[in-house]
């Protein structure tokens, strides 16, 4: 079963540093942000272009989750997230996008100081 969440979130950061980053999100998301995600380990592809996919572990703070498969879909900042029961289920859509908030405000922050 698959479903669609969407999320807008409004950054600062130029939109070119903010592409790079998602593009080395596989690397620098652990780096920057773990008391989130434990690892991110791509599966199929290179980590950065259209077709990828990626098994990103969570940490234990992460509400109702602990692991999801992630596909690029296209080379614009576009992802689709399929989660794998994790705990008792599938995280509600609410929590996949406070946590997809947190992380983009997050990343900004972190752009505009670095």
């Amino acid at each position: 079963m698959a479903s669609k969440v969407e999320l807008v979130v409004e950054v600062k950061s130029p939109a070119e540093k903010l592409w790079t980053a998602m593009r080395e999100s596989t690397e620098l998301f652990p780096k920057i942000f773990p008391e989130q995600y434990k690892s991110i380990e791509t599966v199929e592809g290179d980590g950065k272009s259209a077709g990828t996919v990626r098994l990103i572990k969570y940490t234990e703070g992460v509400p109702m989750v602990t692991f999801a498969k992630e596909k690029v879909e296209v080379a614009v900042v576009n992802w689709t997230m399929d989660f794998d029961k994790a705990s008792d289920g599938v995280p509600e859509p609410d929590v996949i996008k406070e946590t997809a908030a947190k992380t983009f405000h997050d990343l900004d922050d972190y752009l505009l100081k670095n």
